[in-house]
C-alpha cells in the first residue's frame, strides 16, 4: 500500500532547505553581533531614559529572533534533511 512506501522529497522540500540553511547562516552571526554591540550600548546607557528602553526592547527583539532561529528554524532543517522518522511507531 502507499503508507508502507517512504516519502518523497518534493522539490518545494529542496527550496525551503536552502532557505532555511541561508537565513540561519545570516541570521545567527548577524544577531549575535548585534546583540553583542547592544550589550555594549546598554552598558554606557544604564542612567536610564528612553534610550536605555529602546536598546532594552532592541535586545530583547534580537534574543527573541535568535531564540526561533535556534528552536524552530534549525530542527525544521535537520527535519527536512532527514526526512524520515528513525525512532519508530
Amino acid at each position: 500500500t502507499k503508507l508502507d512506501l517512504p516519502p518523497e522529497r518534493l522539490p518545494s522540500d529542496s527550496i525551503h532547505q536552502i532557505f532555511l540553511l541561508f537565513v540561519i547562516t545570516v541570521g545567527v552571526p548577524t544577531n549575535l553581533l548585534t546583540l553583542r554591540k547592544l550589550l555594549v550600548m546598554h552598558k554606557l546607557t544604564r542612567n536610564g531614559g528612553f534610550n536605555a528602553t529602546f536598546i532594552l526592547l532592541k535586545i530583547h527583539l534580537t534574543v527573541s529572533d535568535l531564540m526561533l532561529l535556534i528552536f524552530y528554524a534549525a530542527p525544521q532543517l535537520l527535519w527536512n534533511i532527514t526526512y524520515v522518522w528513525i525512532l519508530g511507531d
